[in-house]
């Protein structure tokens, strides 16, 4: 079986930090205690202009280590436990994302090395979820946004 994951808000806990990187630039917080997003494009939603989201960016593709110090999300402990089953029944298990920056990809496979039970994998960095989907023939493939998971079907 072939099997992807997206990392983001699957497997890691992404908006903490950017939130926490929103509220650092900018210099004020439009989140406010356990504020949980209910959009994808949240902290215009919430008024932070378009400069303010190009800043947060710049400081994420900037940086050697945003990614690789991301919190895991609960999710990833049921993979741990699954993590030496499904490499050793000869299973393909690919890590795809679209992270952006300085060393994504080694980032991402740091974090996972560090995280998870996954001691060498198959980090691919691409917005085009369903290209590499196709690309890779998946069997599953697990994703937050869903019109990553439509691309998918559409590409099959």
């Amino acid at each position: 079986m072939r099997i992807g994951f997206d990392v983001d808000g699957v497997l890691a806990d992404f908006n903490n930090d950017y939130m926490a990187l929103c509220v650092a630039k900018s210099g004020y917080d439009q989140f406010g205690p356990g504020y949980v997003p209910h959009t994808w494009n949240y902290p215009e939603a919430l008024g932070y202009s378009k400069a303010e989201v190009t800043a947060v960016w710049d400081a994420v593709k900037a940086s050697d280590d945003f990614w690789f110090n991301l919190d895991a999300l609960p999710g990833l402990e049921a993979l741990n436990d699954v993590a030496t089953v499904l490499c050793s029944d000869a299973h393909d298990v690919y890590f795809v994302t679209a992270r952006p920056g300085h060393a994504a990809k080694r980032q991402t496979e740091d974090w996972l090395i560090s995280k998870s039970g996954f001691f060498n994998p198959t980090v691919l960095i691409t917005s085009e979820k369903g290209l590499a989907a196709a690309a890779l023939d998946l069997d599953v493939y697990i994703d937050d946004k869903f019109e990553n998971c439509v691309d998918v079907v559409r590409q099959r």
